[in-house]
């Protein structure tokens, strides 16, 4: 059987990525997950486990085959590979790490899963802490040493938005509450902090729009083909791993600031305004992450090689492409070095580098490390074509510039350059992910195929086994961690007294009930229980106090405390409805009554005298109840 030498190509680069997904799922070796100082973990699911995201893969690919071909199907390609993207990402969350929420909430909202929410939760903004950024940088440490402003900025602005709208924002804290109610770093933080971290939960989402603007690009860029790279997207293993990440949302920064420059390239004279524009959006990619310094070189050779090389229009064209992307690169950063005063772009990106630079990697094993990280989760099968399309046109006798791929050359030399510079220190299938769409139009753009479509058989070439590769690889690496724990379920106690007090703030928000107590009383302590109910949602963490009442006028004042004992279940996780049990060991301190009574009360209502909340009973309004008596017969 003759088959075509473009095929032969699409079914190699199939074979070589089902290979690399057995190795990986199998864990081969520990070497193809890193080694020399940094190295995945791996964690391999049972198959049950990984079923889900099995029968959703297979889903979303039978039903691309289904609209490859299709007439007229070219919208609703753009909107399967959407909604391929949101599932296959919220799946993967699900079997590895359980409640998608949950997780991506702990991803934005905590120091080690991403870090800027929690950078700007940290920042004295009314001092200008921010001003001096570099400092910052620094104080911060760790991953969030080499973090520029942009995000940390992007989320205390939203913050003031939201907090000047405050039935929204409260809105939003009570319903994001729950999922981390015993969080002391946390529930103190304004409703306004705890709303703007929908933003980062909505990753998925903003991730999930980049086929929008991909199918627009692959029309210009390899048009026989827009469709067929637009549905590879959602397979991209990457987009699944780091969900919930700012790295899923740079592909479409880098995917419009592409177009928009080819929008502005395309006429004989530049269009400033677009040209401007794909400046402005790299610039605040970076002024985001210096981790997209390098789309700026893509653009860059991009330029240069289809200006110049292909339509040969002249350099002074060229300069002024680049006048009008560098005053749109720099916009944003000129911005932010006024309104500082302290630092210029050159000192954060020295103390970045100071850092980053810092972490020793030997040099020739990361070399190629870092270019296999990158393809494996950015796509091994879409990177074996590239690098077949450039040997196949180097081999050829005919080698005219013509047909030279564009994407596979441009985004080769890049990769090139950002790997033998020897600038990367590990995760380049994070930090790179950018790159990844222009891997799909480099597949699609073979110097066979730029004309023609590719056939539904060729698509599932290279679509099945980068579905496999996904699935080995969110099945056996946990590529994103935060510190995050959900919170305990409600301590239960036993109590024989029914009670029926209210207890309620100032402002009549935040209410619950008390519905049971016992006690009973050692040699030198007495031992309260208590059981409460939750009413209303609480987004303030009340202190419980007490004073001891002895028969013969002895008082003991008790240290306020936190429901929950040492697993604190503070007020904020009490729900509706939900009964929250209490025990607290009391000293005596050596007083020797028979019977004792407690004055019981809950704190933390800033409009009350002693910010104490009020108390209903059927005797009336009080700030205390009083529990007792409490005997040593019982």
């Amino acid at each position: 059987m003759n088959i075509p030498r473009h095929t032969r190509i699409f079914i190699l680069a199939g074979v070589v990525t089902l290979i690399a997904a057995l190795a990986i799922r199998i864990d081969v070796s520990e070497w193809l997950r890193g080694g020399f100082g940094w190295r995945w973990e791996y964690v391999p699911l049972d198959l049950l486990r990984s079923l889900p995201l099995l029968a959703v893969l297979l889903v979303y690919v039978a039903g691309a085959y289904a609209l490859l071909k299709r007439a007229n199907g070219g919208r609703l390609a753009v909107v399967w590979s959407m909604l391929g993207t949101l599932f296959v990402t919220l799946v993967a969350i699900a079997i590895r790490d359980g409640d998608p929420l949950f997780e991506l909430f702990a991803r934005t909202a905590s120091q080690l899963g991403t870090g800027p929410h929690w950078v700007a939760t940290h920042i004295d903004w009314a001092s200008g802490e921010w001003r001096n950024w570099a400092a910052e940088m620094v104080r911060f440490g760790g991953h969030l040493n080499n973090l520029p402003p942009g995000s940390v900025l992007w989320y205390a602005w939203l913050t003031d938005v939201l907090d000047g709208i405050p039935a929204l924002a409260r809105a939003g804290q009570q319903a994001l509450m729950p999922l981390q109610c015993n969080n002391y770093d946390l529930i103190y933080d304004t409703p306004g902090q705890w709303t703007s971290t929908i933003f980062g939960i909505l990753m998925p989402i903003w991730a999930a729009l980049t086929p929008v603007a991909l199918f627009a690009l692959a029309k210009r860029t390899a048009p026989a083909n827009a469709r067929a790279v637009v549905l590879w997207y959602p397979l991209i293993p990457g987009l699944a791993a780091f969900a919930g990440t700012w790295n899923t949302l740079y592909p479409l920064i880098a995917v419009c600031a592409l177009l928009l420059l080819i929008v502005g390239c395309q006429r004989e004279s530049p269009r400033p305004l677009a040209i401007f524009v794909s400046g402005l959006l790299t610039g605040i990619g970076i002024f985001i992450n210096f981790a997209l310094v390098p789309l700026g070189l893509l653009l860059g050779l991009w330029v240069l090689w289809r200006q110049i090389v292909i339509k040969r229009r002249r350099i002074v064209q060229v300069i002024l492409i680049g006048i009008y992307y560098t005053l749109g690169l720099v916009t944003v950063w000129i911005g932010f070095w006024i309104a500082s005063v302290h630092n210029t772009p050159f000192d954060l990106l020295s103390t970045a580098m100071s850092f980053h630079l810092g972490i020793d990697r030997p040099y020739g094993f990361w070399a190629i490390m870092h270019t296999w990280d990158w393809l494996l989760w950015g796509g091994l099968a879409f990177a074996v074509v590239l690098i077949a399309n450039l040997g196949r046109w180097l081999a050829a006798k005919d080698r005219s510039l013509a047909t030279l791929p564009s994407m596979s050359l441009v985004l080769a030399l890049t990769m090139m350059i950002m790997v033998f510079s020897g600038t990367a220190r590990g995760e380049t299938g994070r930090v790179w992910l950018f790159f990844a769409p222009f891997l799909l139009i480099a597949a699609a753009e073979s110097p066979r195929t730029s004309g023609q479509p590719l056939t539904k058989r060729e698509w599932l070439w290279l679509g099945i086994p980068q579905a496999a590769l996904l699935a080995a690889l969110i099945t056996s690496i946990p590529a994103v961690s935060a510190d995050f724990r959900p919170p305990p379920t409600a301590p239960q106690v036993t109590t024989s007294h029914d009670v029926d007090a209210l207890f309620v703030n100032q402002a009549e928000t935040e209410s619950f009930r008390l519905i049971g107590w016992d006690a009973s009383l050692t040699d030198d302590s007495l031992i309260l229980r208590l059981n409460w109910q939750g009413v209303t949602p609480s987004t303030t963490p009340l202190w419980f106090g007490a004073v001891l009442v002895g028969d013969g006028s002895e008082t003991i004042p008790v240290d306020a405390w936190q429901p929950g004992g040492a697993s604190r279940y503070p007020t904020t996780c009490w729900r509706a409805g939900s009964v929250i049990g209490d025990e607290i060991t009391i000293p005596l301190d050596g007083h020797q009554a028979e019977t004792w009574w407690v004055s019981l009360a809950a704190f933390g209502d800033p409009a009350q005298p002693e910010g104490r909340l009020n108390v209903r009973t059927d005797g009336g309004e009080d700030t205390q109840i009083g529990l007792g008596p409490i005997t040593r017969d019982g």
